[in-house]
């Protein structure tokens, strides 16, 4: 980034607007030039559409989809960078959280000229929350009950999110599970923050998932 192509965006700042409802379109940079929103899976339509919506978590790995929107602009390769790397930190495309704070994510041009940027937000998770997966791999938007029952047999796939507060926190993080093997297996479900479980006998056991150095626990009750 050069001096120059950082004075060209001038002064404007754009924060992030609250959670986004159903249907909300990416986050739209401040000069208007480029949408940005997590990359997400194929299946997962209510994460493609939902912009950044939500502070990134401090250890939290955010990979991003840029796209170039801007009329008579043709899509050339972008290249993004992070104005300030204590807050977060920029490998390729993906955004990593560092320290709570704001700072600019600046969208280069291969002449490294700056045509947009949006500003992000970083929270340090104050808490984890179990939510269900759908069997095509979204996450659900609710967190999951203290305490839910199963049947011997059934398969089940969880995934957990950091929260600040109420609020969700964007961003991958790599979890550890455990859980009683005599009445659950659990199964790598292959994304970082998932696992799957399944039911193997009745009893009662809690499941349990840590990560960022937070744990969230859910019992769960296998009948017969």
């Amino acid at each position: 980034m050069t001096w120059r192509s950082w004075r060209s965006i001038g002064t404007v700042t754009i924060v992030l607007a609250a959670p986004a409802c159903s249907g909300e379109s990416p986050t739209t940079g401040a000069l208007g030039h480029t949408t940005a929103s997590a990359a997400c899976a194929p299946s997962d339509q209510a994460c493609a559409f939902a912009g950044l919506d939500a502070p990134l978590a401090v250890g939290a790995k955010l990979p991003l989809s840029v796209d170039v929107t801007a009329k008579g602009f043709s899509a050339p390769p972008l290249t993004l960078a992070s104005a300030n790397v204590r807050v977060f930190d920029v490998q390729g495309h993906t955004a990593i959280g560092k320290a709570p704070g704001f700072a600019s994510l600046l969208v280069f041009t291969p002449e490294t000229l700056v045509i947009d940027f949006v500003t992000l937000s970083v929270e340090k998770p104050t808490e984890l929350r179990v939510h269900r997966m759908t069997k095509d791999g979204a996450v659900e938007a609710l967190p999951m009950p203290t305490k839910i029952q199963l049947l011997v047999g059934d398969d089940v796939s969880f995934s957990v999110r950091p929260y600040f507060g109420e609020r969700h926190l964007l961003g991958d993080i790599d979890a550890t599970w455990s859980a009683d093997d005599a009445l659950v297996k659990l199964v790598d479900s292959g994304t970082p923050a998932g696992h799957r479980v399944v039911a193997r006998s009745s009893g009662t056991t809690t499941l349990h998932a840590a990560a960022l150095g937070l744990e969230a626990k859910l019992t769960l009750e296998v009948l017969q």
